[in-house]
């Protein structure tokens, strides 16, 4: 009788923003470094309100970089922040994720909180490169194409909801390779293909850099489209055709007036 293999791969453990913040502290003082600053401390906080901080990080791509300035009304802060990608999604990132403060504003404050900065810089090194396996991409969720980076709204047109992603094949040699373009359906507005979905929505789609290719689609004024609708409905037009509970019409659209 063959024994059936209970063994379950561990799940990845992973950091958040309070983690990284936690170790980094935890290691700094128990090398003693932030004994100094402790004796003219106020406080210190992670942003855990944040919801971004509630997220792990999947992503060794960043680093950390902490900034010392005087406070609008008193003493001295320090202001963290994780600047690269964060996740396997790629998007590049400047979060920030924690704050030291002193009442003192004199300029031995200043020199102290400016060397806090080095000693923080260190330690955070420190402790990501000790847990990096925590901070590794998923392979499974790294991907050419993320949804995140797909325009809801066409640039040309302003219509909501009919922006795709359109594929292009081709083969290397003997290897295929896939490039991708956002189209909008309606109008026709497209890019550019590319190797990734950040690539189009950062280099082209935001710049407004795309051109117009044949579209089948009709396209009206969206006041006449309101009129359409909203007599023959007898219900308020929203001109978001995409989300039109009554399905009314699939081959009119509007523009923007």
């Amino acid at each position: 009788m063959n024994e059936m293999n209970t063994n379950k791969t561990e799940p990845v453990k992973r950091d958040t923003y309070v983690d990284l913040f936690n170790g980094m502290m935890k290691m700094a003082r128990e090398a003693g470094a932030l004994a100094e600053f402790d004796k003219i401390a106020d406080y210190e906080m992670c942003d855990c309100f944040d919801d971004a901080a509630k997220k792990p990080i999947s992503s060794y791509e960043f680093k950390t970089s902490f900034v010392v300035d005087y406070g609008g009304s008193e003493g001295i802060y320090i202001d963290g922040y994780l600047v690269g990608t964060l996740d396997e999604i790629g998007e590049f990132q400047n979060r920030h994720f924690c704050t030291l403060k002193t009442l003192n504003r004199d300029f031995e404050a200043m020199k102290l909180m400016g060397s806090v900065c080095g000693i923080l810089q260190y330690y955070a090194t420190e402790y990501i490169n000790r847990n990096l396996d925590r901070y590794e991409s998923d392979p499974a969720k790294i991907s050419a194409v993320h949804q995140e980076h797909v325009p809801y709204s066409c640039i040309h047109c302003g219509n909501l909801g009919h922006v795709k992603v359109d594929t292009l094949s081709y083969r290397n040699g003997d290897i295929p390779k896939t490039l991708y373009a956002f189209r909008c359906d309606i109008c026709g507005a497209q890019t550019t293909y590319c190797e990734t979905t950040l690539d189009l929505r950062k280099n082209y789609w935001d710049k407004g850099i795309y051109s117009i290719k044949c579209s089948k689609a009709i396209l009206i004024n969206k006041g006449d489209l309101y009129e359409i609708c909203n007599r023959k409905y007898n219900q308020r037009c929203n001109g978001d055709c995409a989300k039109c509970p009554l399905n009314i019409v699939s081959e009119l659209r509007r523009i923007s007036a």
